[in-house]
């Protein structure tokens, strides 16, 4: 998908548009197929699940926002300055830095389960979505208060672009992604380290050995989407490829997180979408 849509700006004058339309309508496909099959199957309506299906909810917001934003841009591009930006720019924020919490949330839940077998870690859910929606808050008043928000360098509304590097482009985006991912790669390498020291630890349990597949496929597909678009945009930042061609592949892979997501569920979940099996209570949870 990346490489095919460097080809738009020699087939389509509308710029952005394309690019953000393509991944989004994937992402909304994923995205809702996710909550559809949530909602279907009551034996995906349990205890961590609810954390993905709580992450997919802020994609899908995120998404519809990032379409009708484009759309908006396009039809009124001439007059669209940094002040016209103020909603957007806090929604974008808001509901993007939600689903990366959202992510590191599931990791850690992973965490203290493992660490804390007879612990029923669904208890902590309110203060999960207290630190989530509070962080998130807090991100955007950080962007209001400052005045950061405006047009970006991806030629959108979110935080303001500057000449060279921008702080709060790595305060409030780049540095929480790369924390989320850091610090659940190091959590699944020592689950994983644990498991196989002592298989015949009472930690060893198919809920969690499953909960540890889950998780690595999940960080392997997160820090591989992340790592391709980090490089496309900081390639687009050295002057290495056009800006157009950039901001749209980047913007794409912004848009395109859902339909990733959904791949991810069915493949761990296919049992239960597909065949409406369920695995046994222990599998699915030993809380």
């Amino acid at each position: 998908f990346y490489f095919l849509f460097f080809i738009f700006p020699f087939i389509s004058t509308t710029k952005l548009l394309p690019y953000i339309l393509t991944g989004g309508i994937l992402a909304s496909l994923g995205s809702f197929f996710v909550v559809i099959t949530y909602i279907l199957r009551k034996k995906l309506q349990k205890y961590p699940y609810t954390l993905v299906f709580t992450r997919t909810l802020c994609d899908i917001v995120f998404v519809v926002t990032l379409i009708t934003l484009i759309a908006h841009q396009h039809v009124h591009l001439q007059n669209f300055v940094n002040e016209d930006c103020l909603i957007w720019s806090l929604i974008l924020q808001f509901f993007s830095l939600a689903s990366q919490s959202w992510f590191g949330i599931a990791i850690l839940d992973l965490y203290l389960s493992f660490c804390y077998p007879f612990y029923r870690t669904d208890q902590n859910y309110w203060i999960y979505h207290l630190f989530v929606w509070g962080l998130s808050l807090a991100s955007v008043l950080v962007l209001y208060f400052a005045d950061e928000y405006g047009i970006s360098s991806l030629g959108i509304c979110w935080i303001k672009s500057t000449e060279g590097i921008n702080k709060f482009s790595w305060i409030l985006f780049f540095a929480p992604v790369l924390i989320v991912f850091l610090s659940s790669s190091i959590v699944c390498f020592y689950i994983k380290h644990n498991l196989n020291k002592n298989p015949s630890s009472t930690k060893s349990t198919p809920a969690r050995e499953r909960a540890l597949r889950f998780s690595g496929l999940y960080i392997i597909c997160f820090g591989l989407y992340w790592g391709i678009t980090a490089a496309l945009y900081f390639s687009n930042f050295l002057g290495g490829f056009s800006s157009v061609t950039l901001s749209g592949v980047v913007l794409f892979a912004c848009a395109f997180r859902g339909f990733l997501d959904a791949i991810v569920w069915i493949t761990m979940n296919y049992s239960i979408i597909c065949r409406g099996q369920s695995y046994s209570s222990e599998q699915l949870t030993d809380k």
